[in-house]
Formats: structure tokens, C-alpha cells, sequence
């Protein structure tokens, strides 16, 4: 049986939230049981923030905010014996320092710490203790606010894994929901100071769509075995410096797939180092990882968007301010990235022969308070890589 595929509507903060999930079968509907031998997958994808913004406490733990979740239903089932693997992106961004158009909230001149980690429980509004049970580690890191090294956005993925054991869970299978929990303090935060789940925009509205909750259940001995590509090599050494974007967009890493079916599940993980050490400013890294035509291609193709749920973007598009003084991210910043995708159609051409389809992990850079000379570009350190482990559907 494949993955049935629906869109609903869930109200959230900001408006209308569209969930673009892989789920089960509903009641009712003609169903047999799922292979225990098959990977299940689910994303919130796009439009996955549930509120706008949250508090920023005084002290760590207090004020946290569930701003994305998978409930059950849309959790893939759960067994005796399987791995749940779990990542998620969340971009955050700091509010203005001096009052004007562009504040959400109080202005504040202090450096929040934030910090975001993964959850199973039953509850819808859980955000840890008793019911809860955490998957890997908490990232945390301090969105650095104070000039002339200022992140304004930054950019958390934790990740993790955890066995399937329902002794050990603190929810029932079939009621355990996911939860990515976001708590923001400082010893110096006052009532009406806010950190925004998304970016800030000059005229004070915000926007979302920056990250995405993923979900993968891979059973014990799963038939057949994953395949894993991997690539340390640099498709672009240097990354133009450039105020518009699309003419800016550089391939860091690719990583070919061939013979992708319907039913693949394609997991990433990359790690890359933008240095701007030779620039007389700091500058936005961005990013996102999508499924290409090319290897040097920067959109999506018009097979991949047919081939792929989610028209071939694996992560959403977010990034940071890169600074030449010491912050969150000081020159060499390193970017992280980690998605999933399903493969809806299998890839081939209009005679149906098969045809490869690249994983491409994309950049691009914008100046920050300050012009860019024609010929300006930042340096793509060795250190990085993409890793893309392929679920095979086995048909």
C-alpha cells in the first residue's frame, strides 16, 4: 500500500496553516496492514509554524511555546522494535532594537538564548516534564541582538532518534503526537519582549514559512536496505555577494540519484562553511536543499516538482546573518540543514526510461548594511558535506 496523501487546514496564530502530511488510511477507507518491512514518512511541510511569536523569559525553561507539531494520526504508526527518526528546522528572529515601524513587541537591547528540542507525547500543548519524553539533543545557541554583530535571524535544527519500545514511551502509540518546543530567555527580558517564529519585515508584519517537523519510521530490518550517498565535494568554491537573490544562488553540494521510484523516501542531512573573512561587512546566508534536474541547477525542474512532493524542495529556505565579530554566527558560519521528501512519481522521461534526478544543496548571499562591489563573493570552506540516505519503496 503506498502513502496516502491529503491536505488539511489547521487554525494557527497567524491564519490558516495548509499541512501538507503524509498519513494512514482513514476509517472507512480500503486498507490492508502496512508492510512491517516499509519506511513510513511524515512532514508538516509547508506553512508548518503554529504561532507568530513567544515570550522571552527571564529564566531558561519558563515561556516555552510548542511552534510546530505532528499530531497523531499524522505521526506514522508506531511498533515494537522500530526507530523513530526525527529532525526539524525553525528559523527565529529577533525584534527591533530601537522603537520604530519594524517592532514586534518591546524593543530590546539584550542577547535572548534559544533554545529548541523534540518531543513525543500525548499532549497537544506539552512542552516537557512528566508525559514527555525528549528525542536528541536540545540545540541552543544566543541570537546575537546587539550591533555591529548582529544575527537578527538564526536558524536551529535538532535532530534525533529513539526505539520503539511502549513500556518505555510516555504516550501510547497510537495517541503520540511530536512536538518541536522553542523557549527564548534572558535575565534582563521584560513583559511585551517577543522573539518572532519566522522573520520580521520593515512594516512590522512577519513572515513564515521558514521550516518544517519531519517524521520517519524506519522498522528493524527494513526491506530492502537503505542506501546512503554522500559527497564532501564542493560543486561552487566561492558564493557571489548579491542584493537580488535568484541571479546569486550558487549549488555548494549534489549528489546524484538515479532510479528513483514512487514510494522512495529520501532523508538529508549537509553541513556547510560560508567564510566572509575578506569582505569589509557581514552579510545573510541562506539556503535550502532541493531536488534538481542538474547538478549546477538551482530550482527545482519540472520533473522534479512532478517526481516529488512538495514541487522538490526538500527544506525550506531560511539562513542568518554572518558576522566578522563574535556572535552565534561568526565568519565561518556554518549552515545546517536536514529534510525529507517522498517520491510520488517514479522519475523517468516520456518514454519511461529512467532518468536521475540531483539532490542539490543551494546558497546564496546579500550584503548587510552595506553595498557590494561587483565581483564581491564569499569563500565555501572545505569542511562541509551532504548526506542523503534513500528509503527504497522495493517496487
Amino acid at each position: 500500500m503506498g502513502i496516502a496523501w491529503r491536505t488539511r487546514i489547521g487554525a494557527g496564530l497567524c491564519g490558516s496553516l495548509a499541512l501538507l502530511i503524509w498519513v494512514v488510511p482513514a476509517a472507512g477507507e480500503p486498507a490492508s496492514q502496512p508492510s512491517r518491512h516499509r519506511v513510513h514518512a511524515a512532514t508538516t511541510g509547508n506553512n508548518s509554524e503554529l504561532v507568530s511569536t513567544i515570550p522571552i523569559a527571564r529564566h531558561r525553561g519558563h515561556k516555552s511555546r510548542v511552534v510546530m507539531s505532528l499530531r497523531p494520526g499524522r505521526l506514522p504508526p508506531l511498533r515494537r522494535g522500530d526507530r523513530l527518526r526525527v529532525s526539524a528546522e525553525v528559523q527565529v528572529t529577533t525584534t527591533c532594537v530601537v522603537r520604530g515601524p519594524r517592532c514586534i513587541g518591546r524593543p530590546y537591547r539584550f542577547t535572548p538564548t534559544v533554545d529548541a528540542k523534540l518531543l513525543l507525547t500525548s499532549g497537544r500543548n506539552r512542552t516537557g516534564g512528566r508525559g514527555t519524553a525528549r528525542i536528541g539533543r536540545e540545540r541552543s545557541m544566543s541570537c546575537d541582538q546587539r550591533r555591529p554583530n548582529r544575527n537578527h535571524h538564526c536558524v536551529l535544527v535538532p535532530r534525533g532518534t529513539r526505539a520503539v519500545a511502549p513500556r518505555r514511551m510516555p504516550c501510547r502509540p497510537r495517541d503520540c503526537r511530536l512536538n518541536l518546543v522553542v523557549n527564548a530567555y534572558d535575565g534582563e527580558a521584560r513583559r511585551g519582549n517577543v522573539l518572532v517564529i519566522g522573520a520580521d519585515r520593515p512594516d512590522g508584519s512577519i513572515d513564515q514559512d521558514f521550516g518544517r517537523l519531519n517524521a520517519l519510521v524506519v522498522p528493524k530490518r527494513p526491506d530492502p536496505r537503505p542506501v546512503h550517498r554522500h559527497t564532501h565535494r564542493r560543486w561552487h568554491r566561492s558564493i557571489p555577494v548579491r542584493p537580488r537573490r535568484p541571479r546569486g544562488k550558487r549549488v555548494v553540494y549534489s549528489v546524484k540519484m538515479p532510479r528513483l521510484s514512487k514510494g522512495d523516501v529520501l532523508a538529508i542531512k549537509a553541513r556547510e562553511r560560508t567564510a566572509i573573512g575578506q569582505l569589509s561587512y557581514n552579510a545573510y546566508v541562506g539556503s535550502e536543499v532541493i531536488l534538481a534536474g542538474s547538478p549546477g541547477a538551482t530550482h527545482p525542474s519540472r520533473r522534479a516538482k512532478r517526481v516529488a512532493a512538495l514541487r522538490g524542495r526538500i527544506t525550506e529556505a531560511n539562513g542568518f546573518n554572518c558576522t566578522q565579530g563574535p556572535s552565534a554566527y561568526r565568519t565561518p558560519c556554518l549552515t545546517r540543514k536536514a529534510g525529507l521528501l517522498e517520491v510520488v512519481h517514479d522519475a523517468v522521461d516520456r518514454r519511461g526510461h529512467p532518468k536521475p534526478l540531483f539532490v542539490n544543496l543551494v546558497c546564496h548571499l546579500s550584503p548587510k548594511l552595506a553595498q557590494s562591489p561587483a565581483g564581491d563573493q564569499a569563500r565555501v570552506r572545505p569542511s562541509g558535506h551532504l548526506q542523503v540516505t534513500r528509503f527504497s519503496s522495493g517496487g
